[in-house]
C-alpha cells in the first residue's frame, strides 16, 4: 500500500510499501505522513493538498492557438463567401495583432468570433 510522506525544507514523497520503522526513524524532523498527492498540480498547505490554478499559457501556445484560428478562417476571404467579409477582415486583424496587445503574453483579450 502506497504511503505519502511531506517534510516542509523536502517537499513531497510517497512509498510503494509499508516503510519498516527503522526508515520511518531516519525521514528528516518535521516529516509527517499525509494523504496521497492526487495530481501533478498540487502543494501540500500544511492540512490538506490545494490544487494550484493552471500554469498560463505560453507565448508561443497563445500564437499557435492564434495561427489556428487565423486558419480556420481563411475560407472567409475567397471570394463569393456568402459572409460580411469587412467583419472578418476586423476580427483577423485583431487576431495579428494580439501580440502588440499591452500585457501580451500574461494577458491576452481574444476578438469574438462573427457570425457566420
Amino acid at each position: 500500500m502506497e504511503h505519502g510522506f511531506f517534510h516542509p525544507s523536502r517537499g513531497y514523497w510517497q512509498t510503494n510499501s509499508e516503510p519498516p520503522q527503522h526508515i520511518l526513524d531516519g525521514y528528516p524532523e518535521g516529516t509527517v505522513e499525509v494523504p496521497l498527492k492526487p495530481g501533478a498540480n498540487y502543494e501540500w498547505d500544511g492540512l490538506k493538498w490545494v490544487q494550484l490554478p493552471p500554469p498560463a499559457p505560453t507565448e508561443d501556445e497563445i500564437l499557435s492557438q492564434r495561427d489556428a484560428l487565423l486558419k480556420e478562417s481563411d475560407w472567409t476571404q475567397l471570394p463569393d463567401t456568402p459572409v460580411d467579409q469587412s467583419t472578418w477582415v476586423t476580427y483577423r486583424q485583431e487576431l495579428r495583432d494580439i501580440p502588440q496587445q499591452e500585457g501580451f503574453p500574461e494577458s491576452v483579450i481574444w476578438p469574438t468570433k462573427p457570425e457566420q
